[in-house]
């Protein structure tokens, strides 16, 4: 509830048409709600009402709210424009489930079903909220049936609070939002197989997960690597026969439904995801980079600007936390994965055991260092290309993430483990008054710092009735209250029931 609360309350901080290629999202969803059909990914273009959408200077004053404001209707439409839409390379999913809302309203509210543009943007924001709405509940599960302990499933239920990128994200409209539950459902139907559940059912909706996460983004391919590894591990301990038949679970339904669409793209393309932005990179000029100064420098950005995107500049690409709380915020998730996965498996020391966190963390190692190789591979000083990898990507595996960071948290704080709840909770707040303070400085401040115009700039421009506006804000801190109370509730009641 306190996630949704606050990926709500960032839809509305974060001006429309802001996030990491949220037109060109938006566009895609318009698209389909009003034709149903779906571009080819070299000739797809914008609709004439994306296009010619509103692009205020920033920031933004009370008084610069115009009289009207015109719906994508108004602004031409869904015929298309001139200009290319670069992410239509990817499958359809995702923007199919964003656009039935939009569909299903057209017929009971003719030309504009969704009001002014910004609106239509809410609306979509307001989905995107939801799709992630759940992460905190998977990952209690998760850390449950990898043999965690109430407390520690606790933590790991706080952790995606930790991030006010993650919040952000889910505010903004972005197809990465829809990968964050299907892959903690096939991450929880990984860790029940390797633990020795072999029921038919389990293994099929694990593979049933995978496939529908890999037809919303090609990125979650690298659910196959956990996949493989329980696979190897039941080679081990159960035989060839049991290992096939499991591999057979899970690779048929998740075949079934992706192949249909990488299948042809591979014959046709020779690759499984061809875009426009690839081809454009791959005809910039300049030399490669070599190895010395130019790896010293790739590698300080890259590392700097994945740190940065991952904890705050994921949804706000403008707005970013001050270095030091961002790198501080970094280096200590980093520290607590490394000790989740290295750490050696004793009855004293919490769950999951070590096997499983190497297998949890496998995924999300492996796309970063695929995308740091991807990164250094493209990256040329002469062109002036930096780092590729917006650490955004991450967020699709925030379930075992989530788990991981918890174990360890509890393994480094052993004898205050019953501070540990709260601790995050104060953590998390901190970061997201920080980062909710530097939107309105920058989206909405008529000067250095937050005053009161700023918030009367921030209302008048929001998409919703100054009362709505307000309403949301008051749920959300309403929200927050409520998970202080219901945490030190739990915390104690967990550490009475412990002692």
């Amino acid at each position: 509830m306190t996630l949704l609360a606050a990926a709500v309350c960032y839809s509305i901080l974060v001006p429309a048409w802001r996030a990491p290629d949220e037109p060109a999202h938006i566009d895609l969803v318009y698209q389909l709600s009003e034709t149903w059909t779906w571009p080819h990914w070299s000739d797809a273009q914008f609709t004439e009402g994306v296009a010619n959408r509103a692009r205020p200077t920033l920031p933004q004053a009370a008084e610069q709210v115009p009289d009207h404001r015109p719906s994508l209707s108004q602004l031409g439409g869904a015929a298309p424009s001139r200009s290319s839409n670069h992410v239509a390379q990817h499958p359809p999913t995702y923007y199919a489930v964003a656009a039935a809302p939009l569909a299903m309203i057209d017929p009971l509210i003719p030309e504009d079903p969704a009001g002014s543009a910004e609106l239509t943007v809410a609306l979509l924001r307001l989905e995107n909220a939801l799709l992630v709405a759940a992460t905190p509940l998977l990952a209690w599960a998760l850390a449950r049936r990898c043999g965690a302990g109430r407390l520690v499933a606790l933590t790991a239920s706080l952790v995606p609070l930790l991030l006010p990128g993650f919040a952000q994200m889910g505010g903004v409209v972005n197809n990465d939002n829809l990968l964050v539950v299907p892959l903690g459902l096939a991450m929880l139907g990984l860790v029940a197989i390797a633990d020795g559940d072999d029921r038919r059912r389990v293994a099929i909706a694990c593979g049933g997960a995978m496939g529908f996460a890999l037809m919303t983004k090609a990125t979650a391919v690298f659910v196959c690597v956990p996949a493989t590894i329980v696979v190897i591990g039941l080679v081990r301990s159960r035989g060839w026969a049991h290992a096939t038949r499991t591999a057979l679970r899970l690779g048929v339904p998740m075949v079934a439904l992706s192949g249909w669409w990488y299948g042809p793209k591979l014959l046709r393309e020779h690759r499984l995801v061809p875009s426009r932005l690839a081809e454009i990179r791959r005809d910039l000029p300049g030399d490669s980079a070599e190895f010395g100064a130019d790896f010293g420098h790739w590698l300080g950005t890259f590392l700097e600007w994945t740190s940065d995107t991952f904890v705050s500049r994921a949804g706000i690409v403008e707005v970013e936390l001050p270095d030091w709380i961002t790198i501080a915020t970094a280096s200590i998730f980093v520290l607590f994965l490394a000790v989740a996965a290295l750490w050696p498996s004793r009855p004293a020391w919490p769950r999951p055991d070590r096997p499983t966190a190497l297998m949890l963390v496998s995924a999300p190692v492996a796309m970063y260092a695929v995308q740091a190789y991807k990164s250094w591979d493209s990256f040329s000083p002469d062109a002036g290309l930096g780092p590729l990898l917006n650490a955004r990507y991450l967020y699709a595996f925030m379930v075992p993430l989530a788990v991981l960071v918890a174990r360890g948290i509890h393994v480094l704080s052993r004898g205050a483990e019953r501070f540990v709840p709260l601790t995050l909770l104060v953590a998390a707040g901190a970061l997201h008054a920080t980062a909710a303070v530097e939107a309105l400085d920058r989206f909405w401040g008529v000067a250095p710092g937050v005053e009161w115009v700023d918030l009367e700039a921030f209302v008048a421009w929001s998409p919703f009735p100054p009362a709505g506006t307000v309403a949301i804000l008051v749920m959300t801190s309403l929200a927050v209250c409520w998970l202080a109370l219901t945490t030190v509730q739990s915390t104690v009641r967990l550490t009475v029931s412990a002692s």
